[in-house]
């Protein structure tokens, strides 16, 4: 039972309730003496079981007031979770926000959850931080429909909405509250449709299949792409080709991916090569990779003497006593998060330092077992040393004020965590983290080499997340990428190991350029003050694979618009100031001509003549079918002419040779069967290579042409590209694989070395 006296979940929200007329001040403290009385009972809860508001009602008005969508019960409990959007968030974290992930966007790295915690503004970010995603959308929905999805899929109780409907229904003499939950009708769909939210990890898209569930949930229904499956969620339909999950992301329970055993761990495994992997694990033995062999090769030997002391340190450690890996970082993850939870804009900092922590040791080549230390001290870093100062190797190597803080506070998380026996790695790397690689830091005043790996890779790992997360850095104000790398090349040689720099700038960099080269989603512009109206076409696009970008008012469509340049425009034609007509001419005046699609409730016969005299692709009067919708988007892609709407699939993207190599590039472009022109610019010099369904059809470079000025090209380190996707070759004229080519090229720049 809740305590009498402490304001359950949503109590703030009942005085902007009162405010806007939706309840009185009686229902108020009925709200709350109700809320009060149950157990971790929401406010939103209680306004819908004791019918004083039905949901639908409800949810609709605080979408508006936080400005974000919402899903009602009735369709989370049709909906079917994507097994990968499960693995992102532990079990633990979603039962401490109240929030369960329901979609996961690969391509773009962006996770959807729904929660009722939205007076948290925080709850998408702490969320991120966990699941290392680069984008959280919040959906709001009740905590009682959380709170059952996350035993549904996580628990693998399948029938845990029936429970939630069969309490309901027991608390109502009078049939069903206005704001109930039943399932078989139709209910809270602002499209009309009474299909569920189907989130399947089968079928194409960036999401899955499109197909649609039954209400009842376990009945057989019908994929369009690929026969019939079972209406519930299959363990056994998780891709197998999707990139294993961080070992921080474990999650155990029923229905979900389990943790590793010990014995998967207790082995060292082979060091990796660094690469970026456009396969994603698929195919490995088709990988070629070149990439900054120099400096792999001059980090090998400390990868075997790291090998060396694990393997001593594990012969002394007794098996049955070890906690299995993955648990201990789980647990260190969680342990910390809730530590840094009050740390303001350092909320969440060990987990993302962690993570790239862990990218940048499989970067160098350190099995599981090897990088498991490291990882440990990436998490337990900070423990203990909160105050005015944050210290990260830059801050301590530039500011004295810094630099003292750390000589009296750098010992702190081993002295707290001393009797928990720490691996010999996880001590190294707390203990020198502070060294400089000119030999003038603390507490030994090594350098080079001499200072462990794991303290060097921290060293820069949390200067990097702490310059592009937040404005109170060095730098006063939060960077991107590329401007946290030019600033921490300032100390390259004195603070930090200037390979280890350029292998991590390879890598973070090299990943978002791997995702704009594979990229090619059309972007659709949403235009509907609505929130109802647009929950389930979000979903139903992203499915289908399309960039959704949702705004509520003319004015944020024409910023946006100017700023995103939408291939498809979707609009209400009733907006105020201005209308849906007004907004496609102020959008014309500024060059912006993609198709637009007026989704409305206006079908008289004027509206809709009007709307297609101005150019309008399609018509679609509400209540309509969210599919239906997002198949008449793609039938406006696939009908525009080129240089409109296609202008998505045809968008350049530009990158360095710096950034990454000219093989890589090759590489990437391969594996994505990519077609169109990359063309390569230095010195005064240009160049071309001609890709057709991923392989290199022709190529000029200088007076050279064909395979040879394939070669000539791979040489280059310098110079910028720029990838054009409407420029496909006429003819094939090199017949060679690229495989073929770069191994080929490979062999002519060893050869020319001698």
């Amino acid at each position: 039972m809740s305590s009498p006296t402490a304001d359950p979940p949503g109590a703030r929200i009942l005085l902007r309730l009162v405010k806007d007329g939706l309840i009185s001040p009686q229902q108020r403290d009925q709200v709350l003496l109700a809320a009060r009385r149950g157990v971790d009972m929401s406010c939103t809860d209680a306004i819908v079981d004791l019918r004083i508001l039905p949901e639908v009602d409800l949810l609709k008005h605080l979408a508006n007031v936080y400005r974000t969508n919402f899903v009602t019960t009735q369709k989370l409990a049709q909906a079917r979770v994507d097994q990968r959007a499960l693995q992102l968030v532990p079990l633990k974290v979603a039962e401490r926000l109240a929030v369960c992930p329901i979609l996961f966007d690969v391509p773009n790295q962006t996770l959807a959850i729904v929660t009722d915690s939205f007076e948290d503004d925080d709850v998408g970010k702490q969320v991120q931080m966990a699941s290392g995603v680069r984008e959280v959308k919040v959906y709001l929905a009740r905590r009682a429909a959380v709170k059952t999805l996350i035993r549904k899929y996580y628990r693998g109780e399948q029938s845990a909405f029936l429970e939630l409907q069969m309490r309901s229904d027991a608390g109502q003499n009078q049939g069903p509250p206005q704001g109930g939950i039943a399932l078989g009708s139709s209910a809270g769909g602002g499209f009309g449709d009474a299909g569920s939210i189907n989130i399947s990890t089968s079928g194409s898209g960036a999401y899955g299949s499109s197909a649609m569930a039954p209400p009842g949930g376990g009945q057989g229904y019908y994929d369009p792409h690929g026969g019939y499956g079972s209406g519930s969620l299959d363990p056994g339909s998780l891709d197998p080709s999707y990139p294993s999950m961080p070992a921080m992301s474990g999650i155990s329970g029923s229905g979900v991916a389990p943790l590793p055993t010990m014995g998967s761990e207790a082995q060292p495994a082979a060091a990796r090569t660094p690469s970026i992997d456009p396969l994603g694990g698929r195919d490995r033995r088709r990988s070629f990779t070149i990439e900054a062999p120099e400096i792999v090769a001059a980090l090998k030997g400390e990868v075997a003497a790291l090998d060396q002391e694990l393997k001593q340190e594990e012969a002394e450690r007794h098996t049955n006593e070890a906690v299995p890996n993955a648990l201990y970082l789980e647990t260190l993850n969680v342990l910390v998060a809730l530590l840094e939870n009050s740390r303001g804009e350092l909320r969440g900092h060990s987990a993302q330092v962690a993570r790239l922590t862990k990218k940048l040791c499989e970067r160098v080549g350190l099995s599981d077992a090897q990088m498991h230390g490291i990882l440990a001290a990436a998490y337990l870093h900070d423990i203990g040393k909160a105050s005015n100062y944050h210290l990260t190797a830059y801050n301590v190597a530039q500011y004295e004020g810094h630099r003292v803080r750390a000589v009296k506070t750098h010992m702190s998380p081993l002295r707290m965590f001393e009797a928990m026996n720490l691996p010999e790695s996880t001590v190294k790397t707390l203990t020198h983290m502070y060294e400089r690689f000119d030999g003038s830091g603390f507490p030994s005043r090594i350098g080079g080499k001499e200072i462990p790996l794991g303290a060097r890779i921290l060293a820069l790992t949390e200067t990097y997340v702490d310059l592009t997360s937040h404005d109170k850095n060095p730098a006063r104000k939060a960077l991107d990428p590329k401007e946290a790398f030019e600033f921490m090349a300032r100390l390259k040689e004195t603070v930090f190991d200037p390979n280890l720099l350029d292998l991590f700038q390879l890598s973070v960099l090299g990943d978002d350029l791997k995702a704009k080269l594979l990229s090619d989603r059309s972007r659709v512009l949403v235009v509907d003050p609505d929130p109802e109206e647009t929950t389930v076409l979000e979903l139903r696009l992203v499915e289908r694979g399309f960039e959704v970008v949702i705004v509520r008012s003319p004015q944020d469509a024409i910023e946006r618009a100017t700023e995103l340049k939408p291939d498809v425009v979707i609009s209400e034609v009733a907006l105020t100031p201005m209308d849906g007509f007004a907004l496609v001419r102020e959008l014309a005046k500024r060059g912006i001509n993609a198709p637009f699609l007026f989704l409305t409730a206006k079908g008289d016969r004027e509206t809709v003549t009007r709307g297609f005299e101005l150019g309008a692709k399609d018509f679609v009067i509400k209540p309509a079918s969210a599919d239906v919708v997002a198949a008449k988007v793609q039938q406006v892609l696939n009908t525009a002419p080129t240089g409109e709407a296609k202008a998505a699939q045809q968008r350049g993207v530009t990158g360095t040779l710096q950034e990454m190599s000219l093989p890589d590039v090759i590489q990437i472009l391969a594996h994505g069967r990519k077609s169109g022109t990359l063309e390569i610019r230095t010195g005064g010099r240009a160049g071309e290579l001609l890709f057709g369904e991923g392989n290199v059809w022709d190529a000029n470079w200088d007076d050279k042409s064909g395979a040879e000025a394939v070669y000539a090209m791979l040489a280059l380190t310098e110079g910028d590209f720029t990838l054009d996707l409407s420029r496909h070759p006429d003819k094939r004229v090199i017949q060679e694989s690229f495989e073929s080519l770069l191994l080929e090229g490979m062999r002519r720049l060893d050869e020319a070395s001698r």
